[in-house]
């Protein structure tokens, strides 16, 4: 796991310890709700990628205070993300055409290209240096895809986090919208003032 994961993670667990939203459901063709299976479509995930699933969501099947999850899908959310949820993607895409309500998070990770590599630690138990084994990302495993990884067509909600390995586009977020991305994508806000 990488360190940006490794933070994710530890982000999403003291996130949900404050909100208590509780057991993440599922978003997709495996939810075990129906209303969260969506409606899905086989297409090109990724520039020069593979084709996949692509979930599309009506955002009146999402509740408040609770934390989604998906994996391995492009989701598009049409209507609103509720306030103080939680929703993790990874290995895909995400679009919400509406608003995303105050206090909630959303994470986003793309695939990466990794590679595997020896390294040299001092080893206490051992009382001398051994060799381990770490995975690295390299970069965005589709790089060629510009795509950014969030796209949020409305506003982004008060003291809201969204999260991103690459790129954020937002339509209006105000400065109490923490948003963080990686590889050098960019985020882009349209509008700073969403009254």
């Amino acid at each position: 796991m990488s360190r940006i994961a490794a933070k994710f993670g530890i982000l999403s667990l003291a996130f949900l310890a404050v909100t208590g939203c509780g057991t993440p459901q599922r978003i997709g063709p495996d939810a075990e709700t129906a209303s969260l299976k969506g409606e899905t479509k086989k297409e090109i995930l990724f520039t020069n990628g593979t084709y996949g699933d692509h979930v599309f969501l009506n955002g009146d099947s999402l509740k408040p205070s609770t934390s989604y999850f998906a994996d391995n899908i492009n989701l598009t959310i049409n209507g609103n993300f509720p306030t103080e949820s939680v929703l993790t993607l990874n290995g895909g895409k995400l679009e919400i055409t509406g608003n995303v309500g105050d206090h909630s998070e959303i994470r986003v990770h793309l695939p990466t290209a990794t590679h595997r590599e020896k390294y040299r630690k001092y080893s206490p138990v051992h009382k001398r240096r051994v060799t381990r084994r770490r995975t690295v990302e390299d970069s965005l495993a589709y790089g060629a895809d510009k795509t950014p990884g969030i796209i949020i067509g409305g506003s982004v909600g008060n003291n809201s986090k969204l999260i991103s390995n690459a790129g954020i586009d937002a339509e209006c977020a105000n400065s109490s919208v923490k948003m963080a991305t990686g590889w050098n994508r960019p985020i882009l806000v349209r509008n700073n003032s969403c009254d």
